[in-house]
């Protein structure tokens, strides 16, 4: 064999030497799995009510994703909008989702995975948090009223009845803090409390005042015991 064929020969075999190898580090490229950006990272709605967030998918490869999302919250929790697609190479797919609110107060921990769905894939965890009612407020048009109850027996309730900004209404039994409450005037009514034929009055009947942020309103109510003209 000449000198020009080994030379070809050589050729040849580095650059299938060369192949191999690249074709082996875009196998094991990071870029086959799937980025996500969570766009909500922290979703905030009143009690009951729904708010709408994104995250991003990512594509960084050069070829086709497709991707599967599953949620690990209830679906009264939260929902996506979309559980399945395909985003094209270098490219990234918005994905909406939906949080609800319960009843209650509270900070709540969703988790969703997505997964690239070709082999040796790494699923992605993405965690949104949900912020329901006075603890979704902002700190500075949100504050506390403190309602004092004093004079009735143990076994008695008080029935005091508070209205105030947007639509907001309680009864009120005891002595109790309200948290969380929208800034502004709040009006408070006490009835008196029956006992066979025992009546405990309040004073006041009537309190009107103001809630603000520095948590300093106060209501203080005080029942006596009703007598009759005779002093009985």
């Amino acid at each position: 064999m000449c000198v020009q064929q080994w030379r070809e020969l050589l050729f040849i075999l580095v650059f299938t030497l060369c192949t191999l190898s690249c074709g082996e580090a875009d196998t094991d490229d990071s870029t086959r799995d799937l980025r996500v950006v969570a766009q909500s990272e922290a979703l905030r709605a009143k009690l009951g009510q729904s708010v709408t967030g994104a995250i991003t998918l990512v594509n960084p490869s050069h070829n086709p994703m497709p991707f599967t999302i599953e949620s690990h919250a209830p679906n009264t929790l939260l929902t996506t909008a979309v559980t399945e697609g395909t985003i094209a190479p270098k490219s990234a797919q918005e994905i909406s989702v939906t949080a609800t609110c319960p009843m209650q107060d509270g900070q709540f921990l969703m988790k969703l995975t997505a997964t690239n769905d070709t082999p040796n894939a790494n699923p992605v965890e993405i965690f949104l948090r949900l912020q329901c009612g006075w603890v979704a407020a902002d700190p500075d048009t949100i504050g506390n009223l403190l309602v004092i109850v004093e004079g009735l027996p143990d076994h008695l309730n008080a029935n005091i009845h508070v209205e105030g900004p947007d639509n907001f209404e309680a009864i009120i039994d005891a002595t109790v803090t309200l948290r969380g409450l929208s800034i502004g005037k709040y009006i408070l009514t006490a009835d008196p409390v029956l006992e066979n034929k025992t009546a405990y009055d309040p004073a006041p009947l009537l309190f009107s005042l103001n809630v603000t942020s520095d948590n300093k309103a106060r209501a203080s109510f005080t029942y006596s015991l009703e007598r009759d003209d005779n002093g009985d």
